[in-house]
């Protein structure tokens, strides 16, 4: 915690080193503190700190912290923004639509990623099992909807079709 709230107080090519910010929010998040998240964000220049990619991350945080406060609305504008963009960050709209509820849409995205050559590694990197550590308290529920993303029998024939998934004793420098 102490390192990435040094790293957001750190300048990035002369502003806000904005990839720490997120970064920073994403962790709180994960220790189920999203009002301390949205803290951690303010400040971002939306127009001039942000690549589209950058702008996805943001909102996921944005759209997690919402979600976690109870917040249906602010939530659902995010998820519209989300939506509309998802080809800016393909695997953050997959994980946006499994956060939200929209398993057949995470599957389908997660099955045509797998199809896809130019996708196919990262997404099937992304179905693999770690090695793991206690997980923190809003991270709990997320690995259980990937769990059951990739147990899913369309989702896993398509992982048996072009590749496969193992365990590994390793740590995942989270994927």
């Amino acid at each position: 915690m102490a390192v990435l709230e040094a790293g957001r107080t750190k300048t990035e090519g002369g502003g806000q080193n904005v990839s720490q910010a997120i970064n920073l929010g994403n962790y709180l998040l994960e220790l189920a503190r999203p009002e301390q998240a949205l803290e951690a964000l303010e400040g971002i220049d939306w127009a001039k700190s942000l690549s589209a990619y950058g702008r996805m991350q943001l909102q996921y945080v944005r759209f997690r912290a919402f979600t976690q406060l109870g917040n249906t609305d602010e939530a659902e504008k995010v998820l519209a923004y989300i939506r509309e963009h998802k080809d800016d960050a393909a695997d953050t709209w997959q994980t946006t639509a499994l956060d939200s509820g929209d398993v057949d849409s995470a599957a389908a995205l997660l099955i045509s990623r797998l199809r896809d050559p130019e996708e196919r590694i990262a997404a099937l990197l992304s179905v693999q099992n770690f090695k793991t550590v206690k997980s923190p308290p809003g991270r709990v529920a997320d690995e259980k909807r990937c769990q059951e993303l990739v147990t899913r029998s369309d989702v896993a024939a398509v992982i048996d079709e072009v590749g496969r998934r193992e365990t590994f004793p390793i740590y995942s420098i989270g994927f």
